[in-house]
């Protein structure tokens, strides 16, 4: 991770560009987390049911839905906003990230986006990896059980979780190097986690055809997103 972000935050990037708008997330987060939850209710009949529970309780927690959450997120968007824009991968999750034998590293399915990014975006997208367990959820490592408002999510490949969770408890202090702070700023372990909380919340629609996995992101959007409040809320 540390030879991927150096490369990510040294040649690969063009010169930062000011966020001049302020309207960064709105655009890249707000708006499609709105468009892509009614697209969801449209194309999946249980999916609608979910999306309507006023909260739900999973592995025994009961969490808020993240539609009564964003507006109190959206208030403390400076908190989330970037101030310098960058060119990003714009999809940095594990699987897009090929290693040898030897620890060269090649990035596969970029964004090809040719606009500006932040970069807390693609540190969202680690953070959805090892932290977010988006990885197993993917690939369908895990077990979900659900009765009406309640959901019980396990995972099954113990070892790796633990791997997972180790880079995850790693990264703060590796991403808070001096050499990293000119691009990735303070404060960017937070901004991280509001951008992983919302690529969870838009992901249903390109996993419907296979709706436990649908369910089973969303879920774990809600948890992340509901954290997040209570991070920046008290």
């Amino acid at each position: 991770i540390e030879k991927v972000m150096g490369f990510l935050t040294g040649d690969f990037h063009d010169i930062p560009v000011k966020n001049n708008r302020g309207n960064w997330n709105e655009k890249h987060h707000y708006k499609r987390f709105k468009y892509r939850i009614e697209e969801t209710r449209v194309r999946s009949e249980i999916m609608n049911r979910i999306l309507s529970y006023s909260k739900i309780k999973l592995n025994g927690e009961i969490y808020k839905n993240p539609s009564n959450i964003i507006s109190t997120i959206k208030k403390k968007n400076d908190l989330f906003e970037p101030e310098y824009l960058y060119r990003c991968h714009g999809d940095l999750h594990f699987a897009n990230i090929l290693v040898s034998h030897d620890y060269d590293f090649m990035l596969v399915d970029p964004r090809g986006d040719l606009e500006p990014w932040d970069i807390a975006y693609d540190i969202g997208k680690l953070i959805h990896s090892c932290h977010g367990l988006y990885d197993f959820l993917h690939t369908d490592q895990f077990d979900l059980k659900m009765q009406k408002s309640t959901f019980w999510l396990d995972f099954k490949n113990k070892k790796s979780i633990a791997e997972y969770t180790k880079i995850y408890a790693e990264l703060p202090k590796l991403l808070g190097k001096p050499k990293f702070q000119a691009v990735l700023g303070a404060d960017f372990m937070l901004r991280g986690l509001f951008n992983k909380a919302m690529h969870f919340l838009t992901l249903m629609p390109f996993h419907l055809q296979h709706e436990r996995r649908a369910i089973a992101m969303y879920v774990t959007g809600v948890k992340l997103i509901n954290e997040l409040e209570r991070r920046i809320c008290g």
